[in-house]
């Protein structure tokens, strides 16, 4: 079984999940396959908090910083490269270790993902145009099945655009899953306790700052990528913009990035706890690395 086992190291942004994934690697003949959806960018290494050159060199490192300029990474792109970069993982004869907090690729690398045919362009240009609306009023103007469930007004967007190209709920879509593996998945979710992560992320993001996130923005936005570009959505951004636009001085960004950062963190680890496919969760700042590997070799 172990010959064929993927493991997954999930966890909130700042849950210590690249230097337990690196240290599981040494013992375990690891590859590690990055799961994380701003770090897929070359753009900001700082405020994405990419592995170090260091790092990386450390075990085989795969989808990190692998895009560049204005090219775009899509969830069904990302399982196509992390489902290769396991089976060349198991080919070489190393455990793949697949690391990272965006929760839609995990679940579609366990599930499979959705055959949602593509929308075409003029209704996807339609819905962008409504993206600015409160959630309220797009529930009270735009009803479709399961149209009032929603909590989110993107995936609110996401459904009623799939519903005007095909006229079914998104819904019929998410119960037509091929899983891309056949592999066992092992899936350890590292949790630390609320208030001492909110802690670490403020005083992180702080050393981003003082580390060079500002001109990490700074130049991202001289790039004059397209407004929609998921890499102008990354934690952190929207504050130090507003501090280059004059907007706000650099302690209220400090403060601006530091909350959103937190917010980020809380609905990452609520995503984790409602999938309910976590074999072994851990609190990651109580137990030292050696305890962590320890606890995980004794499930692996």
């Amino acid at each position: 079984m172990k010959d064929s086992t993927c493991i997954i190291i999930t966890g909130p942004t700042a849950s210590g999940k690249t230097p337990l994934a690196l240290s599981l690697a040494k013992h375990v003949g690891g590859a590690l396959i990055n799961a994380d959806s701003m770090q897929l960018y070359d753009h900001l290494s700082i405020l994405t908090a990419r592995p170090t050159v260091i790092e990386k060199s450390q075990a085989p490192y795969a989808l990190d910083g692998v895009l560049s300029g204005d090219e775009k990474a899509s969830t069904g792109w990302w399982l196509r490269e992390a489902v290769y970069h396991i089976e060349q993982a198991f080919v070489g004869g190393f455990v793949p270790i697949v690391v990272g907090g965006t929760g839609m690729y995990l679940k579609c690398l366990r599930e499979g993902l959705s055959p949602i045919p593509d929308v075409p362009k003029d209704i996807r240009c339609y819905v962008r145009d409504l993206r600015d609306q409160p959630l309220d009023a797009l529930k009270a103007a735009y009803v479709f099945p399961n149209s009032a469930t929603y909590t989110d007004s993107q995936r609110f967007l996401r459904a009623y655009e799939v519903f005007l190209a095909t006229q079914q709920p998104i819904e019929d879509f998410y119960n037509v899953r091929t899983p891309p593996l056949s592999c066992r998945f092992m899936t350890i979710a590292l949790i630390p306790e609320r208030e001492a992560l909110y802690a670490a992320i403020d005083t992180r993001f702080e050393r981003m700052v003082g580390e060079g996130a500002i001109t990490e923005v700074k130049e991202l936005l001289q790039r004059n990528l397209s407004s929609d570009h998921p890499i102008l959505k990354a934690t952190g951004v929207a504050a130090i913009t507003a501090y280059l636009k004059g907007d706000v001085n650099v302690a209220a960004a400090i403060t601006l990035g530091q909350q959103h950062t937190r917010q980020y963190a809380k609905r990452q680890m609520t995503w984790i706890r409602n999938q309910g496919t976590s074999d072994m969760i851990m609190d990651s700042y109580a137990l030292s690395l050696e305890e962590q590997i320890t606890k995980i070799l004794g499930r692996y």
